[in-house]
């Protein structure tokens, strides 16, 4: 027939399809990827304004990309908002001084003092909190007409217990647990 058999995780529209929660070096190309924008802006004489915009621009729009999809793993925000942090104070992906402000500061919006840069750990819960609203609401959508098919089965999704064999993504996505 031609059908080529593939091995999991396949990548399909830059991001990786996977069977599995997503893990950190399933996530390697998006820090990369990253990393390889700022390593090109590093050896230009860009203002601390325009890296600002720069990572509310480019940087967000390749964070926000992964994390309206996947719950990306702690250790992968952790890593994004570092390299973020070091391109603020210093200007390239590594780390050459201590910060001036408080992270948390800085993602303060500009009227409380901060500088408006994206708290990415606060955007991928609300991107996934997102999600989850278009379940709850069934939204005429193929892939929410499969959840509630497969596993809310005419049931509410706030009482939806997953089994133990699908916890995968259950208790971690505003279902009787805490997020990541």
């Amino acid at each position: 027939m031609g059908i080529k058999e593939v091995e999991i995780p396949l990548r399909y529209l830059g991001v990786p399809i996977t069977a599995s929660r997503l893990t950190k070096l399933e996530c390697r190309p998006l820090i990369e990827k990253k990393t390889a924008k700022i390593n090109l802006w590093s050896t230009r004489n860009i203002s601390f304004a325009g890296r600002a915009v720069l990572m509310n621009t480019v940087i967000f729009g390749m964070f926000n990309y992964w994390a309206s999809i996947f719950i990306l793993p702690s250790e992968v925000l952790e890593k994004i908002t570092q390299i973020s942090r070091n391109y603020m104070w210093s200007g390239t992906a590594d780390f050459k001084r201590a910060p001036h402000i408080s992270w948390q500061t800085v993602c303060k919006p500009k009227k409380y003092g901060g500088l408006g840069i994206t708290d990415f750990y606060a955007w991928n819960k609300a991107t996934i909190v997102k999600l989850i609203w278009v379940v709850v609401t069934k939204k005429d959508i193929l892939w929410v007409k499969w959840i509630h098919g497969c596993y809310l089965k005419n049931k509410n999704w706030w009482d939806y217990k997953p089994p133990p064999t699908h916890r995968r993504y259950g208790t971690k996505s505003g279902n009787g647990g805490d997020y990541p």
